[in-house]
């Protein structure tokens, strides 16, 4: 009889939705990005990062000593220090971020397209400069389109702000470092 555990059946790997981005078209959309999506991209490129804590990553959150970024993540609650490979990149990520001329706790940020009451704000911002993931999400995919990265294929199989993220960690493997 034996134990029924001891044999696990391997789901098979679910297809793939959209097509990976390469680091060419990565590099591409960066130079036509805005400066929010391109702090996105970088924070993201070089913690592997989801979108969702990218974007709502606080100054407050940055450990200067540790040149690391202690999110509690969005999807799992968890409590992670996102150390960065490359200490002088992150010291460059959060200067350029502080030295916007914004003021904004949000590493993540940019000037909105006109300024509003903050009773005209969406419930989840807390200020005027917050960037949503939606707006960092469109402004990607619109640059990518202008692109014409992979415009053959429909819009739901071309590559997200989302495949950065996978990107970013085929770049750590290449890079030596472990999943």
């Amino acid at each position: 009889h034996g134990n029924p555990w001891s044999v696990v059946e391997k789901r098979p790997e679910p297809p793939r939705q959209r097509e990976r981005l390469i680091e060419d078209w990565a590099d591409a959309i960066y130079r036509r990005a805005g400066f929010g999506l391109q702090l996105t991209m970088d924070i993201m490129t070089h913690t592997t990062m989801r979108p969702t804590n990218a974007a709502t990553l606080l100054h407050s959150q940055f450990i200067a000593g540790r040149r690391a970024f202690r999110v509690t993540t969005v999807k799992t609650g968890a409590h992670i220090d996102f150390v960065l490979k490359s200490p002088d990149l992150v010291e460059l990520i959060v200067s350029r971020s502080r030295f916007s001329g914004m003021s904004s706790p949000y590493i993540v940020h940019q000037q909105p397209d006109r300024l509003t009451g903050r009773r005209h704000w969406p419930e989840w911002r807390t200020c005027q400069f917050q960037l949503s993931v939606d707006k960092l999400s469109r402004e990607f995919s619109a640059i990518r389109d202008s692109l014409g990265i992979l415009s053959d294929l429909p819009k739901p199989k071309r590559p997200s702000l989302y495949e950065m993220r996978s990107l970013a960690g085929d770049m750590h493997l290449s890079d030596g470092y472990s999943k």
